[in-house]
């Protein structure tokens, strides 16, 4: 039985992973990636152990902001890159 917005015989599934942006750890993928290895280099090999909390603290916010817009650090990149397009 055809669903109101379907039209017989032209339904296509299509996979997630084509419309959805790839996040990890529910985060941005670029900024986690960023994150981790920061938080490694500071704390396994600096031995500054004191800085976990700020790497905890990035973490949720990266994840925050991504649960609630998945492109929301790509538009403020952009932003921050073209100031003076997006002001005027």
């Amino acid at each position: 039985m055809a669903q109101i917005n379907e039209v017989e015989g032209f339904v296509l599934p299509i996979s997630r992973g084509l419309t959805e942006t790839i996040t990890m750890a529910g985060g941005d993928r670029k900024l986690m990636i960023m994150t981790v290895a920061g938080a490694a280099l500071f704390i396994m090999i600096a031995h500054q152990i004191w800085t976990i909390p700020f790497w905890l603290i990035l973490f949720y916010v990266n994840r925050h902001f991504t649960k609630k817009d998945t492109l929301f650090f790509e538009a403020w990149i952009n932003h921050m890159k073209y100031k003076n397009f997006y002001n005027s």
